[in-house]
């Protein structure tokens, strides 16, 4: 073999390991909207799929509706303090992250206009209420997106979730450092934003961290793509087909409404594959509904404006019925002999309600869980969430209303405690 081929296969074999481990640090990341799921590189992935299906647990009730994405104790300090330093020999102390990922080309063949794309322009200006000229102009310009149709449809079941694998690729150094930075630069917005909504800045914060790494992976699909192609041709496999496709059909007219403000029309806009959009992952008619124009520069940007996202996000989470000051949730050990000496009826009922909080204190007590003074408490109603670990035992924690409220956002108990504990390693470690 000429040295030429040998260079050829060590080329191939790096970008080929390069893009492998970009696609599974975006899965788990939750920036599902960063890559294309095709070609060889989808070849590729069908190869590390059970790998990813054990780090990536689905949702405990469904899936989140704008399809986006969604722990364990924290790390001491004294491991917090090596990871960070090892971190910084290998990275820099002083390394700026990138502002935006870099945007692909991601496109496809335009729409056929048949019966039902016509049938679509019917029903997208009776619900825009746009002129149907200018609906039918903009949706001659959408394209159909083949990988969108497979991102959309549910995940695999019958592989068990792993809480602790989800928990690792979220609290990681860097998103917490960087987590750190955005709050200390925005201080003044998540202070104002929690005094109006009563929501702490740094829940706030570890959202944006968890949904778009604080405004850095917002999304590579065309909105318009993306929403036209789940709004005209949703897989016919779907289970909630009938359902999906109407959902997405009222996000698609919220998203002409905005191609159609005269500032924000102006460039095309990027989404995840489902349509979410910004540094807070809103659908359109969220934007339109929870949006705050919090720099008062007369116009809501969650695309550009961080204190625009800051605003929109705990707006969000009181409108879901946020309560100042409630704790979001109390630890349960695996190990506590209460739980492991349950009747099997008792945690059954326990978890039949899942993430919404259905007992008293008082309740759970009857029903045999040994609870804390905290807990006991409490006044209003808790759930019991177990969490899985792949083939290890559950994790447990008791979730308040306020757990409850964070997984609106995101429909999976999972990505409620990586927020809630994101949130907790910002507030904890001071910016260095």
């Amino acid at each position: 073999m000429g040295w030429r081929n040998c260079l050829n296969i060590c080329l191939i074999n790096h970008l080929v390991n390069r893009l492998v481990n970009r696609r599974i640090n975006c899965l788990i990341h939750g920036l599902e909207n960063g890559l294309v799921a095709g070609g060889a590189l989808g070849w590729i992935l069908c190869c590390a799929a059970p790998v990813l299906a054990q780090a990536l647990p689905n949702d405990n009730a469904a899936r989140p509706s704008s399809d986006h994405a969604t722990l364990h104790s924290a790390p001491s300090k004294s491991a917090s303090a090596s990871v960070k330093t090892a971190h910084r020999a290998q990275h820099g102390a002083n390394q700026r992250p990138p502002k935006h990922a870099p945007r692909l080309n991601i496109t496809g063949p335009q729409f056929q206009k048949n019966a039902a794309f016509w049938g679509l322009v019917d029903r997208m200006t009776e619900q825009s209420g746009l002129p149907r000229s200018w609906v039918e102009r903009q949706l001659s310009k959408a394209h159909h997106l083949a990988q969108v149709k497979q991102l959309i449809l549910p995940a695999a079941t019958g592989t068990r979730k792993n809480w602790k694998a989800y928990r690792e690729r979220f609290l990681n150094v860097q998103r917490i450092e960087w987590g750190q930075a955005f709050a200390a630069k925005h201080a003044v917005e998540l202070q104002r934003a929690e005094e109006i909504y009563g929501v702490p800045g740094s829940i706030v914060t570890a959202i944006l961290g968890v949904e778009t790494l604080y405004g850095r992976h917002m999304g590579q699909y065309p909105a318009l793509d993306a929403l036209t192609t789940l709004a005209l041709d949703f897989p016919l496999s779907h289970p909630r087909r009938e359902e999906r496709v109407k959902f997405f059909e009222g996000e698609l007219a919220a998203l002409l409404r905005l191609m159609n403000d005269p500032v924000l029309g102006q460039a095309p806009l990027l989404s995840s594959y489902a349509g979410a959009m910004g540094m807070a992952q809103f659908m359109p008619s969220n934007w339109q509904r929870f949006g705050v124009d919090f720099d008062g520069d007369g116009r809501v940007d969650l695309m550009h404006s961080p204190s625009d996202a800051i605003g929109s996000v705990a707006h969000y989470l009181q409108a879901y019925g946020w309560t100042k000051g409630l704790p979001t949730h109390y630890e349960l050990s695996a190990s506590d002999p209460t739980l492991q000496a349950l009747p099997a009826g008792h945690l059954e009922t326990l978890l039949a309600p899942d993430i919404l909080p259905s007992f008293s204190a008082e309740r759970l007590a009857q029903l045999g869980l040994d609870l804390s003074p905290a807990v006991r408490a409490h006044s209003g109603p808790l759930a019991l969430v177990a969490l899985e670990n792949g083939d290890a035992a559950n994790s447990y924690v008791l979730g308040s209303e306020n757990f409850y409220v964070i997984t609106r956002y995101n429909w999976s108990s999972y990505y409620a405690m990586a927020v809630i504990e994101l949130s907790q390693e910002i507030k904890a470690a001071p910016l260095r």
